[in-house]
C-alpha cells in the first residue's frame, strides 16, 4: 500500500483549514491495527467466526491472527506499507489480507471524520454559551448606562452637566447684580422726587374722587393698581395654591403697593398738618395733587422689587443644583471603573466568541475538504492475490 500525502490541496488549504498530521495518524493506525475489536472485526469479514465452537477456540484464533498477520513499513521514512498473513489455505488468506487492507485504509479515513464531528459539536457548543455570555454582558452594560447616564464619560457627562448649572447660576447672579443695581437707583429716585404737588385751583383729590384731607382717593394710580393686582390674584386662585410661584410674586407686589399706599396716605396727613400750621402763608387756592413722576417710580420701583425676589429666589434654587451635583462628585470615578471593568469583561468575551467562529470556520472547511477532497490517496501497489 502506497499513502500518497502530498497533494496540491495541503499547501493550498493552509492557514486556512485545519490540518491534521496524517503521518502520526498513519502511524498510531499501523500499530493498533491489530488490537482486538480490529482482529474480531477480520474474523467476521472472513467467516472464521463459523469454525469456533467455545471461548478457548476464540481466544486461540485471536492469538493466531495476531502473531500470523504483520504491518511492516517497507523502508524507513518511506509511506510504503505491506500486510502478509501465512495460511494453508490461500483462498483464506487472501480473505485475511483483504480484510486488513480495508480495516487499514478504512480506519484512516473514518477516523477524521469522527475526530470532525466531535470537535463540531464541541465548537457549536462553546459558541451557544459564549452567545449566551455575550447576550448578558450586553445587558449588563445596557442597565448600567440607563442607571448612571450623567455619570458616564463623554457628551452629556456629568463634568458638562455641572458646568453648565455653574454657568446657568453665574448668568442668573449677574443678572441679579444688575436688578440690585437698578432697584437701588429707582429707590434713590423716589426718595428725591416729591410725592405732592402743590398747583392752584380747585381739582385736587376731590376732582379724583376724594376730599383735600380724606388722603389719596380711589382714583389715584396707587389704588388703582392695587384693585388690578387683587383682581389678578383672585383668577390666578382659581387655577393654583396660595404656593405656587406666580400666585406667590403676584402676592409679594400687591404688599408693596399696599405699604406704598399707606405712606402715601401719612405723607399727605403730615402735609396737610403742615399746610395748616402755616396759615395765611399759602393762598387758599392753591392745593396738592400726586405727583404723577413720582406714582411712575413707585410703580417701577414695585416691579424692580418683584423682579429682584424672583432673581434671588431662581438663584438659590440654582446653587443648590450645582451643591447637590458636587456632592454626587464622589460617585464618578467609581462609576467609571465599574463601566470599565463592564468593558473589559465584555471585550474578553467577545474575542473568545470571535476566535471561535473562526476557529468553527476553520474545522468546516476541513470537514468539506475532507469529504469532498482526497487528501490522502491510498494506492494498493500489490493487491492481494491467491
Amino acid at each position: 500500500i502506497y499513502i500518497d500525502m502530498d497533494t496540491m490541496l495541503g499547501p493550498l488549504m493552509k492557514g486556512l483549514a485545519v490540518q491534521m498530521n496524517l503521518y502520526q495518524q498513519i502511524s498510531i493506525m499501523q500499530r493498533t491495527l491489530l488490537s482486538r475489536p480490529n482482529l474480531e472485526k477480520v474474523v467476521l469479514m472472513t467467516d472464521m467466526d463459523l469454525a469456533i465452537k467455545n471461548e478457548t477456540q476464540k481466544e486461540a484464533l485471536f492469538e493466531r491472527l495476531r502473531k500470523k498477520i504483520s504491518i511492516g513499513q517497507q523502508g524507513r521514512g518511506l509511506n510504503l506499507f505491506q500486510i502478509t498473513y501465512e495460511d494453508s489455505d490461500p483462498g483464506q488468506a487472501k480473505r485475511v489480507v483483504q480484510a486488513v487492507l480495508q480495516i487499514f485504509v478504512e480506519g484512516n479515513i473514518g477516523a477524521n471524520r469522527k475526530d470532525m464531528d466531535t470537535t463540531s459539536r464541541f465548537l457549536d457548543d462553546q459558541i451557544r454559551e459564549y452567545e449566551r455570555q455575550l447576550t448578558e454582558a450586553e445587558d449588563r452594560s445596557a442597565n448600567f448606562k440607563r442607571k448612571n447616564m450623567g455619570f458616564l464619560p463623554g457628551e452629556g457627562n456629568f463634568y458638562s452637566e455641572l458646568e453648565g448649572k455653574r454657568a446657568k447660576a453665574a448668568a442668573t447672579e449677574s443678572l441679579l447684580r444688575e436688578a440690585m443695581s437698578l432697584n437701588q437707583v429707582l429707590r434713590n429716585q423716589v426718595e428725591a422726587t416729591p410725592q405732592f404737588l402743590r398747583v392752584s385751583g380747585g381739582m385736587g383729590f376731590a376732582g379724583q374722587g376724594g376730599g383735600s384731607g380724606a388722603g389719596p382717593g380711589p382714583g389715584t394710580d396707587t389704588q388703582l393698581r392695587i384693585m388690578e393686582m387683587e383682581a389678578a390674584i383672585d383668577s390666578m386662585l382659581t387655577r393654583f395654591t396660595e404656593k405656587h410661584p406666580d400666585v406667590v410674586i403676584a402676592q409679594k407686589r400687591l404688599d408693596s403697593l399696599q405699604k406704598s399706599f399707606e405712606k402715601e396716605l401719612k405723607a399727605e396727613r403730615n402735609f396737610m398738618a403742615s399746610d395748616d400750621s402755616e396759615g395765611a402763608g399759602h393762598d387758599s387756592k392753591t392745593i396738592k395733587v400726586p405727583n404723577p413722576v413720582y406714582e411712575q417710580l413707585k410703580v417701577q420701583l414695585v416691579q424692580a422689587e418683584a423682579s429682584l425676589a424672583a432673581l434671588k429666589s431662581r438663584l438659590e434654587n440654582e446653587k443648590n443644583q450645582v451643591e447637590k451635583w458636587l456632592q454626587l462628585a464622589n460617585l464618578v470615578p467609581q462609576v467609571e471603573a465599574e463601566m470599565a471593568r463592564l468593558n473589559r469583561d465584555y471585550g474578553l468575551i467577545k474575542n473568545n466568541y470571535d476566535q471561535l467562529r473562526k476557529r468553527k470556520e476553520s474545522a468546516k472547511m476541513a470537514r468539506e475538504l475532507e469529504t469532498k477532497a482526497q487528501k490522502v490517496q491510498f494506492r494498493i501497489i500489490g493487491p492481494p492475490k491467491m
